[in-house]
């Protein structure tokens, strides 16, 4: 199925809150400086654009978010849409963090300041949250999509029931232990990795947020974009916990099992094996597909096949949005801690739930018609 067209007016509505963040964050960025002397923005008007766009979409994905909340305890033959919404959603969040704490040296400076005479501006970190979020496999096609991988028609699906599990299995866990790997070398490039072990962010992400409280209490805090940041960082948090809903200590144990390990010098591809329980999942859907009658092997192959381009596809804004870690380094969460450690660790757990899900793999949560169970037949 794809994305519930009940909500189409919602989406269309963040959709448009996205491009002014774009457009708000781009006209701080390239302002031309204009050699006229009362030319150009003031950090005051960049600074205001920036919070308007930020309101906007703060407004606009709580619509959104609180319909599918609403959707979800209605119609409970959408829960994996409405899911997949919010796994899509909770991307969204993390790249609007990255492209906002772009302006995030702006807010120290004197209000009535030219951008033109800002020294060294706009900085030396790309916009990432157009690609993230419109380019080619973007997030709003995603979420449009859902968990509808019939438009996959392409497949290479073999005729040999255990070489076509053991290809799915082998990729969705070689394709998260490459996403995860790109989070974790990002996530320890930045000059305050020291401030907080990975670990313990993965632990911090995870802690359920109390929504729109949380929201408030934000509100009060200092710094003009270090507010928007935070903010979009606790929705991103917020979703992510309705991802996880009851398996989150398992996610956690997954998730710092995992780093610990990476840390200690480990390879991920072997450790993500063993912490998904592919063998099991390899073993049982051999036995399913192959204990099924032979005129319908050919189908379930072919949707094994799917499912493995599906998590590519699904995996792949992950690299996108783990480019604007680098502006997160410099914006406060609790001072000292920096913003970028806890953004990773949402990316980090977002994988690990996304891919465990694909593969049905236990303590993880149940959206998508995984291996087991597209080996069965569903």
């Amino acid at each position: 199925m794809a994305f519930p067209q009940i909500l189409a007016p919602q989406l269309a509505l963040v959709e448009a809150a996205a491009r002014g963040v774009i457009d708000a964050v781009d006209a701080a960025r390239l302002d031309r400086r204009p050699e006229e002397p009362e030319a150009g923005l003031r950090v005051s008007d960049a600074l205001g654009l920036a919070e308007d766009a930020s309101e906007n979409w703060f407004a606009a994905t709580f619509y959104l978010e609180a319909a599918l909340d609403a959707l979800a305890e209605d119609r409970t033959d959408l829960a994996a849409e409405v899911q997949a919404s919010r796994s899509a959603l909770t991307l969204l969040h993390a790249a609007v963090a990255g492209e906002l704490a772009l302006l995030q040296p702006l807010e120290d400076l004197p209000l009535d300041r030219r951008i033109r005479d800002v020294p060294d501006w706009p900085g030396r970190f790309p916009p990432v949250f157009e690609a993230a979020a419109f380019g080619a496999g973007g997030l709003f096609e995603l979420l449009r999509g859902g968990t509808d991988d019939d438009a996959l028609h392409e497949s290479n699906a073999t005729s040999s029931v255990g070489l076509e599990v053991d290809s799915t299995v082998r990729g969705i866990v070689f394709e998260s232990a490459r996403r995860a790997s790109g989070v974790l070398v990002a996530a320890g490039l930045g000059p305050l990795a020291h401030l907080l072990p990975f670990s313990e962010a993965v632990r911090l992400a995870l802690e359920p947020v109390a929504g729109q409280a949380t929201e408030w209490a934000l509100d009060k805090l200092s710094g003009r974009i270090s507010r928007l940041v935070r903010r979009a960082l606790a929705r991103a948090r917020r979703l992510l916990g309705q991802l996880v809903g009851s398996n989150r200590q398992g996610v956690v144990r997954v998730a710092r099992e995992l780093v610990t390990g990476y840390e200690g010098g480990g390879l991920l591809a072997p450790a993500l094996w063993r912490l998904f329980g592919a063998q099991s999942v390899l073993d049982e859907g051999v036995a399913q597909l192959g204990a099924a009658p032979k005129a319908q092997v050919p189908a379930r192959a072919h949707r094994l096949h799917r499912l493995g381009r599906s998590n590519k596809r699904w995996l792949a804004p992950v690299a996108v949005v783990q480019e604007g870690l680098g502006p997160l380094w410099a914006v406060p969460v609790v001072p000292p801690v920096p913003a970028a450690p806890l953004v990773a660790a949402v990316l980090l757990a977002w994988i690990l739930v996304t891919s465990g899900d694909q593969l049905d793999s236990a303590h993880f949560p149940d959206v998508w018609n995984g291996v087991i169970k597209r080996a069965q037949g569903q």
